[in-house]
């Protein structure tokens, strides 16, 4: 097998998740609006989130590759969301715009742990590190706002290049961002179809993550990845790169 020399990421559920929930930041927006509302009001409420955005992917993924449409699949999802929760209609239009837009900052999210030590380690090696994800516009700002910019050669988000995961287009593209081989590149996601099955289908060494601390989505488990290597945390990641250095 050949050296590993560069390593793509998924980003959201694989290097960052929303911080501390995602019912903390739509209580925030809400309660600015004047409304009282906790974080557990909208938390709740986000199976039901988690079940509608699980039935959109399945009826078509392609919403991802374009940023109205992916932006529509939020609001939608955010405006049930404030609906079962008490916020009456005539409020909602404006207040979910704005939930959205929240997400669009950096505050709003965190890395796992070990993210940016494993992205220095490997820029250390002199491996190329790329991010390759189905996301609205704006990530590169969020990952930089997270410490992570340094480290990142190529930022591809799926709605601002017109491709989503699991098209081969889209790995075949990042691949041709960074001059890289897919015999000598691995990729880490969540997701077992989009990240495992997309990046496989192109000759990319595919990577499950998924980690223990809970996430926004239900994470993918490892019973579905029987023969994919699989990790519950991003410096897993370094000794599957040392071992291919061998």
């Amino acid at each position: 097998m050949n050296p590993i020399k560069t390593v793509f990421f998924d980003a959201g559920n694989t290097l960052l998740c929303p911080y501390p929930s995602v019912g903390t930041t739509m209580a925030r927006i809400v309660n600015e609006a004047g409304f009282l509302h906790t974080a557990q009001d909208f938390d709740e409420h986000m199976p039901a989130f988690y079940d509608y955005y699980a039935h959109v992917y399945e009826q078509d993924e392609s919403f991802w590759s374009e940023h109205e449409r992916q932006q529509k699949m939020w609001v939608d999802g955010y405006s049930m969301v404030l609906k079962r929760a008490g916020i009456p209609p005539e409020s909602i239009e404006e207040i979910v715009n704005d939930i959205y837009n929240a997400f669009d900052e950096a505050e709003a999210w965190k890395l796992f742990d070990g993210v940016e030590d494993t992205f220095a380690e490997l820029k250390s090696q002199g491996i190329r590190i790329g991010i390759i994800s189905n996301w609205g516009r704006g990530l590169d700002v969020i990952l930089a706002g997270l410490g992570l910019a340094p480290y990142t050669d190529c930022v591809i988000a799926s709605a601002e290049v017109g491709m989503h995961k699991p098209q081969p287009q889209i790995f075949e593209y990042a691949l041709g961002q960074l001059d890289a081989h897919p015999s000598s590149s691995l990729h880490v996601g969540d997701h077992i179809i989009a990240d495992v099955e997309g990046s496989a289908r192109v000759g990319i060494t595919p990577v499950l993550i998924s980690h223990e601390e809970k996430t926004m989505f239900d994470p993918t488990t490892r019973s579905y990845a029987e023969g994919v290597q699989c990790i519950s945390s991003v410096p897993e990641v370094l000794p599957i790169v040392s071992a291919r250095m061998l």
